[in-house]
């Protein structure tokens, strides 16, 4: 594309879009659905938003708040207030988000796989083999990050692509993103991910298993 436009709330990383006609990084807001949302509302001489389009917007900030628990703020729920007043829809914002049994059993059985590396940190391993697809990964580290006494969790997958994948949360006590960038990927403080090619799944589980302890000792230092 010719023209292009950055709306994000995660840091600039290194692969970025040469002269984009707009830059709006926010890395203090909830989830770039917010800030598109801001956008809208603010942005005179429009028709009124439609239910579909407020719907999916306030979706994203169900997923990247994780239902209003993390990463809120009053601007959070100001924009949630006007998606909610254009008329989305909270119950097709749960069916969106549920999962189907088959999904679910594959959440469960990668949580069965989970192991501490710390007293706090929790990181599950897929089957060699076997392909995850993301929102599985993604929803299995929502879940063991929901456990009492895990404050970063972290999920290897193989993918159809034959990349390995890393679904990695933390409830803020861990910088998380630290940890993917230094293994190619990126994110946001709490949201984060990566994926690795050329590298078997135990190899990429020992690549994470470094780069953990190396961040943690970085923020030790720091602190």
């Amino acid at each position: 594309f010719d023209q292009v436009a950055i709306i994000d709330h995660h840091r600039r990383g290194e692969e970025f879009p040469t002269k984009p006609l707009l830059t709006y990084i926010e890395s203090s807001a909830s989830s770039a659905s917010e800030l598109v949302a801001e956008l809208i509302q603010y942005e005179g001489g429009r028709k009124p938003l439609d239910r579909f389009t407020a719907t999916l917007l306030l979706a994203g900030i169900f997923v990247d708040t994780k239902n209003y628990v993390v990463r809120t703020s009053p601007r959070t729920f100001d924009i949630s207030s006007y998606l909610k007043a254009s008329g989305a829809n909270t119950d097709l914002i749960q069916y969106l988000l549920s999962s189907d049994l088959t999904s679910f059993l594959e959440i469960s059985e990668l949580v069965a796989k989970s192991e501490f590396v710390t007293p706090d940190i929790v990181v599950a391993c897929g089957d060699e083999g076997k392909a995850y697809n993301n929102v599985t990964a993604a929803k299995t580290a929502d879940t063991l990050l929901s456990m009492n006494g895990v404050e970063a969790s972290f999920v290897l997958t193989e993918r159809s692509d034959q990349l390995v994948a890393i679904s990695a949360r933390s409830s803020g006590k861990i910088n998380v993103q630290l940890v993917m960038e230094a293994m190619g990927g990126g994110g946001h403080f709490t949201n984060a991910a990566t994926q690795i090619k050329d590298k078997t799944l135990h190899e990429v589980q020992e690549m994470l298993y470094n780069k953990i302890q190396s961040v943690l000792k970085q923020e030790g230092a720091t602190t």
